[in-house]
């Protein structure tokens, strides 16, 4: 089985940038089989096609207003540039200048030939403005009163039914921060809206392979009551939104797969509710901030949690990896990477990061600015991913190993082989002694990158790491295990300390 690889792409923004190479407009329909076919070559599995709905017509009206802040990411934007947020949606629907339904259907069926699935945007907590559910039933959003609306004009806003009656309607948040004006909020309560949110997702799981769903916890019933009191009169359910919502969608497609932006430690009740992967956001913390012990008790936790975490050093929402990880003239980023891509769960890559793109584009705006490319960058993360991801995972078992000082060292494993990652993330010389299992320390190590074999170890292995350095290796158990004497063993880590300095991939 093949390791989970997730790309994410700005859909409009990058088939505007493909018009603009093609002179010639170019959609879903229309993407080069050639674009294709590089995803499919790097390991990718999944293309995930953000901001591809229909957006509201009332958010761009919004997103006008701050032309002037969008000019960091695109000196020369004008009103045209300005499409709205890809997370205000007014229908689910796929935005005509996307392609439209006909235009996805057909580039599923491209990416499906190289052996690629498709995931789409689902918005649980909020839609936009103007979508129909804003003037639908009452208990569809969470209302408001003129009252509320004169003393809070910046929570709530008013909208016309098409009968002429007036309906006040809050705007989404999270409750840690000031609302999205764009939107409006959804009754996570609201049997209506569960039956909506059933039938939406259901239509998206006959046209994609799963979706990504923002902010999902903002959906349990615990935090939309606290985020709500006073407000939502609609009695809590007895079960959880996701817990109604994901089975009657797999009824449709039981392959379905749920992604989970999720934060406040609730990971794993989303997971236990049913998504496949949710978001490991303190993994992107732990790798930023260099904090090595709290790393290895984020992985000390059971491996089936693991693996259904979603790591990621970039996404849209987070500034270019080329920027915050540029610490070590970009090794810090290449360290991290490779970290990512080994450890057990799914990997998420950004479009543009594997060129060094350093410009984080607001989603409200559709065009990309010219950047120079990395093409060093490139060609590090296609042998990174040539080693690692274009092969079988060799994960059917995962051990964080013991390891002393700032070094994190852990095996992946089958019956038949091995891989030994042994990382420094911190921008300072580590050194490490590293217990290993007999299983591993009576083996050769080959290092996948230089090809180099290093003899048997017995149970330590002594390493001096340079800044910012991971080194993986392979541990081929199907050949018969080579004895270790106790007066070769010194010898035998002195020496290969030595070698192993440096020898890996600079990362």
């Amino acid at each position: 089985m093949s390791k989970t690889l997730i790309y994410e792409i700005n859909t409009r923004v990058w088939l505007n940038a493909l018009s603009r190479h093609a002179a010639r407009p170019v959609t879903l329909e229309s993407v080069p089989d050639g674009v294709i076919a590089g995803l499919a070559a790097l390991g990718v599995t999944h293309i995930w096609l953000m901001g591809i709905w229909v957006r509201s017509s009332l958010a761009r009206k919004s997103a006008l207003r701050y032309l002037d802040e969008y000019k960091t990411a695109l000196p020369d934007v004008s009103p045209d540039d300005v499409i709205g947020s890809a997370y205000s949606i007014g229908k689910y629907e796929v935005a005509p200048e996307a392609g439209g339904r006909a235009g996805l259907a057909a580039f599923r069926e491209a990416a499906l030939r190289h052996g690629m699935k498709i995931i789409l945007d689902y918005v649980p907590n909020h839609v936009g403005l103007d979508h129909p559910w804003v003037t639908g039933a009452a208990d569809l959003c969470v209302r408001g009163t003129p009252e509320l609306l004169d003393a809070r004009p910046g929570d709530f806003f008013k909208s016309i039914r098409p009968d002429g009656s007036a309906v006040i309607t809050a705007h989404g948040r999270d409750p840690n921060f000031p609302p999205w004006n764009d939107t409006a909020q959804l009754n996570a309560f609201s049997h209506i809206l569960r039956q909506a949110a059933i039938a939406t997702l259901s239509d998206i799981a006959v046209q994609a392979d799963g979706v990504r769903c923002d902010m999902a916890m903002l959906m349990l019933n615990e935090v939309f009551a606290k985020t709500w009191a006073g407000l939502v009169t609609t009695p809590a359910p007895g079960i959880d939104f996701w817990e109604e919502v994901i089975p009657a969608v797999r009824r449709v497609n039981p392959d379905f797969l749920f992604i989970a932006e999720v934060y406040w430690n609730l990971e794993s009740k989303l997971i236990e509710q049913g998504f496949d992967y949710a978001y490991d956001k303190r993994l992107y913390d732990r790798l930023l901030s260099e904090d090595v012990a709290g790393l290895k008790a984020h992985l000390a936790a059971a491996v089936d949690y693991q693996r259904h975490m979603l790591r990621f050093i970039e996404n849209h929402d987070e500034p270019r990896a080329a920027v915050d990880f540029a610490a070590g003239g970009g090794a810090k980023q290449k360290a991290a990477a490779a970290v990512c891509l080994t450890l057990p769960g799914a990997v998420l890559l950004h479009d543009g990061r594997l060129d060094g793109r350093r410009i984080k584009l607001p989603v409200q705006i559709g065009r990309d600015p010219d950047e120079p490319r990395d093409p060093a960058l490139r060609a590090y993360y296609v042998r990174l991913l040539s080693q690692i991801v274009n092969k079988p995972e060799a994960c059917g078992h995962w051990t964080l190993l013991e390891s002393t000082g700032a070094v994190l060292a852990y095996v992946c494993s089958t019956p038949t082989e091995a891989r030994l990652v042994v990382a420094n993330i911190t921008g300072s010389s580590q050194h490490s002694t590293i217990r290993l299992t007999e299983a591993y320390g009576s083996h050769p190590l080959i290092n996948v990158f230089t090809n180099q074999i290093f003899a048997p170890f017995g149970d330590r292995l002594e390493v001096d790491m340079p800044p910012y350095t991971t080194n993986i290796y392979e541990v081929e158990l199907a050949r018969p295990a080579q004895p270790t004497l106790a007066n070769r063993l010194v010898d035998v880590a002195r020496r290969t300390a030595r070698w192993i300095k440096g020898d890996g991939p600079r990362g």
